[in-house]
């Protein structure tokens, strides 16, 4: 039996991977080793028509940090306009903050191809790399070009207050004001997707059970049909579910997936963790861990030996700067 991805409600497109920041609970696992691709105007022309042929209408922008390319970031917004495609908000970690004159430019620039919002990251993780004042700054140049703020996330400003802003603080600075448990609470006030760098953040404060507990349970990964949420990336791949590292082409989207080009996909929704220790197993590859905080942790181990051992099915298995 062969999967087909269901019509798209909602979604986003990656610009990039790469990312001057390497927080931890990245689910793309961007950083500034990732590559430094961006999205050209094509790729995100054709991403947006398919979005559009499939249901959705109204999409995001986000990375890595999208105005690492601002002009590559303007093309974007005219591939939209281009395809009829609505854009929610872009989103932003503030690297790029300069002067308020200068970001007042440029964000109007981007409402004049049509963006109205901006999402701006607020969180101790990013912080660790962001100082507060360049967030600061970039909500002030909204305010004065007439842009809306989508605060990702505002509560976490009085915290970040008692710090200088001038500059970036470590989490362990925070754990010192707050308490040790600072950092295991986080996915309390911020939503964390288990995947990625979060796994390895978060994993400390888990119970760890064996893999076995996982492979045995009859849980097929239904979440990779989810479009509630989906992505469309820099090289033209869509990203089921929010599972980060799996990739199904553009043209191959719209259509009945078979098992002989997407195995590992099909193994997941058909069979859970079973089908994908299987397929591992036919390539010699075993869990490297004693014990796993659930079934996503173990599914990114198993994906990641495969990907890193070049397993001839590993198509699906992209971009491989995720697993390096």
């Amino acid at each position: 039996m062969s999967i087909r991805i269901p019509p798209l409600m909602s979604g986003g497109l990656i610009t990039n991977y790469h990312c001057t920041s390497k927080c931890r609970h990245c689910l793309y696992r961007s950083s500034a080793k990732r590559e430094k691709g961006y999205v050209d105007y094509q790729t995100a022309r054709d991403c947006f028509r398919t979005a559009r042929r499939m249901g959705c209408q109204n999409m995001h922008i986000g990375g890595g940090e999208s105005f690492l390319d601002f002009e590559g970031l303007k093309e974007v917004l005219r591939a939209a306009q281009r395809e009829g495609i609505t854009i929610e908000y872009v989103e932003t970690n503030s690297i790029w903050f300069s002067s308020l004159d200068r970001a007042v430019e440029m964000l109007g620039e981007l409402k004049g191809l049509g963006l109205e919002q901006l999402l701006v990251s607020i969180s101790p993780l990013h912080n660790e790399y962001i100082p507060l004042r360049k967030v600061r700054g970039v909500m002030a140049a909204c305010n004065r070009s007439g842009l809306q703020i989508f605060p990702w996330v505002k509560g976490f400003l009085p915290d970040m207050e008692t710090l200088d802003e001038n500059v970036t603080h470590s989490i362990e600075e925070y754990q010192l004001l707050f308490g040790s448990d600072y950092l295991e609470d986080f996915p309390d006030r911020y939503w964390v997707h288990w995947g990625g760098r979060a796994l390895e953040t978060f994993r400390q404060f888990a119970i760890l059970r064996p893999a076995k507990v996982f492979i045995d349970m009859t849980d097929p990964c239904r979440c990779l049909l989810d479009t509630t949420h989906f992505h469309f990336d820099l090289n033209g791949n869509y990203i089921p579910g929010l599972c980060s590292g799996l990739a199904i082409r553009r043209e191959d989207v719209e259509h009945v997936l078979p098992a002989s080009n997407y195995p590992v996909i099909n193994a997941l929704v058909e069979e859970g963790m079973g089908g994908l220790a299987a397929i591992a197993g036919l390539a010699d590859i075993k869990p490297s861990r004693e014990g796993y905080m659930n079934k996503c942790d173990l599914c990114d181990d198993l994906r990641g030996q495969l990907s890193r051992a070049g397993w001839a099915g590993s198509g699906e298995l992209a971009p491989a700067g995720h697993y390096a």
